[in-house]
């Protein structure tokens, strides 16, 4: 697996992109415009993100995007932004009482029989029995794809 470049120190500190003396390492910025689009995802996941918008907004064409995006990631951004969705859900669902529909809506979904199939095929158990789970206390672990917890979402902040 190769090395996840944005979480070392941030890329503009090792260089400079103010100077037009000094070249642009066209990899670097490219992981650096790329961690900027994964951030755009993680402040808009409620709306509908196109992937080939990121790709021009990182300077990128759609398959160097994909690439990038899976060697930052683990998964393509599609994935990524699903996870994102679920794991927020998860909140939600624990911690308000906020109803199934209303949660898929917030979270950007129009149809929320589709939004549960989602939460279902990434957390193991409709969205109602997860509420219900975290609400009598039981501490039975999830299923996340096929792990077994939220190791799944790890790359997801």
């Amino acid at each position: 697996m190769l090395p996840n470049i944005l979480a070392h120190q941030p890329v503009k500190d090792h260089f400079s992109y103010d100077d037009p003396g000094k070249p642009k390492p066209m990899e670097c910025t490219a992981a650096y415009r790329v961690g900027q689009s994964r951030a755009f995802m993680e402040g808009h996941f409620n709306q509908h993100i196109k992937i080939p918008a990121l790709a021009a907004q990182a300077d990128v064409s759609i398959s160097h995007f994909f690439k990038l995006f899976k060697q930052d990631t683990g998964c393509a951004p599609l994935v990524y932004l699903t996870r994102l969705r679920v794991k927020r859900a998860c909140a939600l669902l624990t911690t308000t009482t906020l109803s199934i529909k209303l949660i898929a809506v917030n979270l950007g979904y129009k149809d929320p029989m589709y939004f549960s199939r989602v939460f279902k095929s990434l957390v193991g158990m409709a969205p109602r029995t997860y509420r219900r789970s975290k609400k009598n206390g039981s501490e039975r672990d999830v299923r996340a794809g096929s792990k077994d917890n939220f190791s799944y979402f790890s790359k997801v902040k």
